[in-house]
């Protein structure tokens, strides 16, 4: 079984957060001599969220990897460069995680079901180019770019099942709050995809999107001089989210 931690908070690799969050949303929403509208609101949704496991678990039949659902929200910034191209960005609140059911059979216990969620949360910068049709008032878009997520807190929540001669499950075990720090890195990177449409709505815009964010680093810390292979394990996630902006300028 495979383990998360719960995030300590670190002040200071918080201020690193901002600072490149501060950083990238000045260069990437202003640019120099650039005039333009630009649009902000909220936005939310909820994501099937997974990982990218090892191949050891992944061929296991006793072994059942699973998605899980997760909340995301928070801003979104939108740079309209052009009637047809924008600069987009959100500042969000992102869980992920997955699921992993590993079965096992012994002659004493009988069959034995173990059940780990993990949920990890994140605050969550994506930043993407998008490109729209011409038409309005409704605008399909399709739009690409590269994310990066700081590690706030997390949880494994494992459940036990016991079974013996074909009896239903005896007692169920949940172990919460197992501090395992310094597993999982605070950092996550990820490419990201999204496809969706906006639409004119007063002041501002309504928009529904589909985006795909799949990992680029193992979100496990190395646990000695060697890697292995659930170093690489990865974060991926399905989100589908609505929000509305208003126009600033």
């Amino acid at each position: 079984m495979y383990h998360p931690s719960r995030y300590t908070f670190s002040t200071k690799a918080f201020a690193q957060f901002l600072c490149v969050l501060s950083t990238a949303l000045f260069f990437c929403l202003f640019p120099p001599g650039l005039s333009a509208q630009f649009s902000l609101g909220p936005t939310a949704g909820m994501a099937a969220t997974g990982f990218r496991w090892p191949g050891d678990i992944r061929t296991n039949p006793a072994s059942s990897p699973r998605p899980k659902f997760g909340l995301v929200g928070g801003i979104a910034l939108e740079l309209d460069v052009s009637k047809s191209t924008a600069i987009h960005a959100d500042i969000l609140f992102s869980q992920k995680g997955g699921k992993l059911v590993s079965n096992v059979t012994n002659a004493v216990d009988g069959d034995t079901r173990y059940e780990s969620t993990i949920t990890l949360n994140y605050a969550e910068l994506p930043i993407l180019f998008r490109i729209y049709t011409p038409a309005k008032p409704i605008q399909f878009f399709a739009g690409a770019g590269l994310g990066a997520s700081f590690g706030l807190f997390g949880r494994d929540e494992i459940a036990i099942h016991y079974e013996k001669d074909g009896v239903g499950p005896v007692t169920d075990i949940a172990f919460r709050n197992v501090d395992y720090r310094d597993v999982y890195k605070r950092w996550d990177f990820a490419a990201v995809i999204e496809a969706g449409f906006k639409r004119e709505a007063g002041q501002g815009v309504f928009s529904l999107g589909l985006r795909w964010t799949k990992g680029l680093m193992g979100i496990i810390n190395q646990t000695g001089s060697q890697t292995s292979e659930i170093d690489q394990l990865m974060n991926k996630s399905l989100a589908m989210t609505m929000g509305y902006r208003i126009y600033l300028f």
